[in-house]
This record gives structure tokens, sequence and C-alpha cells, in this order.
């Protein structure tokens, strides 16, 4: 794998992150968070497009609540494009220096003409967020998962379900996807046999598996266990194999890979090719960030440490041929800025 271009498509000095690209009529379609810093209150969803992937319109705002939105995700149904985020409510609980996660909410808006939007409508019942969508044989699926709003608990859960919607408005709980190790995020491929892929992002040890199921997708069967830490999942067909990109934890020995740029600069990507045919990964690319940590002497260096730590991942793949692939991601830091970025790759 090698990348044939890397640069930076939206910079405003704030905090851009969590992206989903799709194709729309003729247009491509970019939707990403935009907030002060990686988990400030004031996130809100834009949309850029672009009729050649290389020139970027101003962004259109289309999800402000009073809370923080964020991980929108695009997909586009019966002529209709929609754009799904989801809402997190944090608050500051008696005797506690941090606010913590009080609820969460999915909000969804849709348009026939890419100008005019719906209002935001809830997707979900509460305490249940959608995180990916995918077109299926038969309807769209999405990835939904919950975690206990009991955010600091030692006792804390959650679960990773599948869900299905014909309309794109309405969903169905299908199956649950992962009911282990604190499952969360999990990005879904199909591939042309119906067979569909999941990347699964586990917060109790942050070492993904990748599972499959095949219609009507209510059982699941573990394809490959990854032994090193990164998160951030991201997953994509490019002719037949599925590509994967997530966050790397370079200081975490068995990243693959990973040399001493990337040690030096503690988070970058993780990139590989899951082969569906043998059930086998393997890894193609570690790409450190552009920076690291800042430090003191830098002269944007943050007042707090933890708005220094470098920030990087939420990719969307799309497709150029059997070969070659967009991808778009951001790379920042914890506080700002973050800038939205599109490369090419080619296998």
């Amino acid at each position: 794998m090698k990348i044939l271009s890397d640069k930076i498509i939206y910079h405003d000095g704030r905090h851009n992150a969590f992206t989903s690209l799709v194709p729309w009529k003729g247009k491509y379609w970019l939707t990403f968070r935009n907030g002060t810093h990686h988990k400030s209150d004031d996130g809100r969803i834009f949309v850029i497009r672009s009729d050649d992937l290389e020139n970027w319109s101003e962004p259109q705002l289309l999800i402000d609540t009073e809370i923080d939105d964020r991980d929108p995700t695009l997909y586009v149904n019966d002529d209709q494009l929609f754009l799904l985020s989801m809402s997190y409510d944090r608050r500051l609980h008696p005797g506690e220096k941090e606010s913590r996660l009080a609820s969460k909410k999915s909000y969804l808006v849709h348009s026939r003409d890419g100008v005019t939007w719906s209002d935001p409508k809830l997707a979900l019942p509460e305490d249940r967020v959608i995180w990916w969508v995918s077109k299926g044989p038969d309807a769209h699926y999405a990835s939904v998962y919950h975690v206990d709003t009991a955010f600091d608990s030692a006792a804390r859960s959650s679960f990773s379900e599948l869900w299905r919607s014909v309309d794109g408005l309405q969903w169905e709980k299908v199956s649950v996807i992962s009911d282990e190790d604190r499952a969360t995020e999990v990005a879904l491929a199909f591939l042309p046999d119906h067979r569909l892929f999941a990347f699964i992002r586990h917060d109790a040890h942050d070492r993904p598996e990748i599972k499959f199921s095949s219609p009507p997708y209510t059982d699941w069967t573990t394809a490959y266990q990854f032994d090193f830490r990164h998160n951030g999942p991201c997953m994509g067909l490019v002719g037949d194999k599925l590509v994967t990109s997530s966050r790397a934890f370079f200081e975490d020995e068995k990243t693959p890979l990973a040399d001493e740029r990337c040690r030096e600069t503690k988070r970058g990507l993780i990139m590989g090719v899951f082969d569906p045919s043998t059930l086998k990964w393997e890894q193609k690319m570690a790409m450190p960030h552009s920076r690291g940590v800042r430090g003191p002497d830098d002269p944007d260096c943050h007042e707090v440490p933890d708005m220094n730590w470098p920030d990087i991942s939420y990719a969307s793949i799309f497709a150029l041929n059997n070969t070659q692939f967009k991808m778009a991601y951001y790379e920042g830091f914890k506080g700002w800025p973050s800038d939205i970025r599109l490369a090419t790759f080619d296998l």
C-alpha cells in the first residue's frame, strides 16, 4: 500500500473530526463534527460537497443541538441523502471535577437536493446511538451501541447491535453483534456474496476484532482477533479485499510496522487489508502523526496538558477502482486545531 496524495481539505482552527464520505447526485458529500475540542459540549455537524474530490464547498450546518453533536454518518436511500449523528449530554455531578455522560441520542436529517434539509428528529430510543450505516442486499443496516450512563462506574457495560431500515427513517433491531469486553463502535462492510463484516471496538482493552454474518444476520462468528491496541475503526471494500484503518497506540510494542518516528509521535493510523476468503488480516502501513505531543516550547502549546496530545482517526473509505481508494480522516490535537484531510491510496 502506498500514499499517492494527502492534503487538508478543511481547516478553521477548531477541532474537526469524525468523517463520513459518500457519492450522491454527481457530487461527493463529506460530513464531520466541528467543535472547540475533542469532547467539548459545543460539537455541531457540518457537511461539505465537491464535484471532483479536489475543490470543496463552504460548510453547511445541519445539526446543532444544545449538547455535543458528534460522529455523523451519511447514507443514501430512495434518492435522498440522510445524515445521522449522536448527541452526548455531559453533566457535572456533585463532588466531581469533570463532567461525565448523562444521556445520548441519535438525530437524523434528510434532503432530496442537498440544499433544503428536514429538521432533526430522534432516530432511536434514547441511550442507543447509530454509529455506522451500510447498504445491504435488502435494506440499510446500522451498527448501534449502548453504554451505561454510569460512565465512570466499575460496573459499566456496553454492547453493539445490528439494526435495519427499509425507508432510512424507521429502524428495527436485528441482532447483537457483540456484548463482550465493552463493545462500542462497529464499522460495517457488505460483500457481493451478502456476507456482512464488522470491525468492532472493545473499550475494555482496545484490541478489536472482526466478525461476520450471513443473511438474515442474526448469528455472528469471530473471524479475526487483534493482539495489539488500536481503536476508532474504519473498514471499506476495495476490489475483493476489506481495507481497515484505525487509531494506533504506538507505545504498544506489539503494534506492527511501528518505527522510531511512530514511537516518538505516540499516535497515528494503522492500516491493513483483510481477506474475506482466508479470514486473515495483513498489516500494510503505519502512518505516524505529523507532530506528536505538543511541548512547552511549542508556540501553540495548550495550558491543559491533555489538549496537547495528538488526535487522529475515524476515517471513511471510498473505492475509486479495484486497487485505489480515497480516505477521509482527521488529524490534529485533543484540543485544537484538528483538520479534515483526504488521502489517495493504491493497494
